[in-house]
């Protein structure tokens, strides 16, 4: 555990949520086309889960700047 040893593990965290958060992402987005119109109107869970999914890639930084923090501990 890294964390405990207060190394900094930023880059390790930004890899973590921008793979999960696009992998979210290109999930819902094939489950949207499955469902089709049903997507678009909130009574539905996929309509949900679409906004969700959608969401993910702007909380606690957006995946670019998640990119930005990544490459900079590659030192590019």
């Amino acid at each position: 555990m890294e964390i405990m040893k207060d190394e900094n593990v930023t880059a390790e965290a930004s890899m973590a949520k921008w793979y999960t958060t696009e992998m979210q992402k290109r999930h819902t987005d094939e489950c949207l086309q499955f469902f089709g119109g049903y997507g678009y109107m909130m009574e539905y869970p996929i309509a949900r889960a679409y906004l969700d999914a959608r969401i993910q890639t702007i909380y606690a930084g957006t995946t670019e700047i998640m990119k930005e923090i990544i490459g900079r501990s590659l030192g590019l």
